[in-house]
């Protein structure tokens, strides 16, 4: 697992990036239409599911990581809960502004 810094990933996916001027967090939301809720993993694309996620639940970003594949996988956790790490998401199940 390689550890990639959030800029990369929010470039790679075509994410505002926050300038001097901006807060530096991303707020984002869960965007997987695959069903009511994502599955946040242990580990980036591997590990058992760490907790589920609703669908359109904010988070935000903490770190960025690609698994063995090449895929970008964010770390992410609830805004009001800055200590607490929901878990791995796939880049590709969430929307950031």
């Amino acid at each position: 697992m390689r550890f990639l810094p959030v800029v990369i990933v929010a470039a790679s996916i075509g994410l505002g990036v926050a300038t001097s001027g901006q807060a530096a967090s991303l707020t984002c939301a869960v965007n997987d239409r695959a069903g009511s809720s994502y599955a946040a993993r242990r580990l980036p694309d591997q590990g058992g599911v760490r907790t589920r996620i609703a669908f359109g639940t904010v988070v935000e970003i903490v770190t960025s990581a690609t698994d063995d594949r090449g895929y970008p996988w964010v770390l992410v956790r609830m805004p009001d809960e800055p200590d607490a790490n929901y878990g791995w998401v796939d880049w590709r199940a969430i929307t950031c502004n």
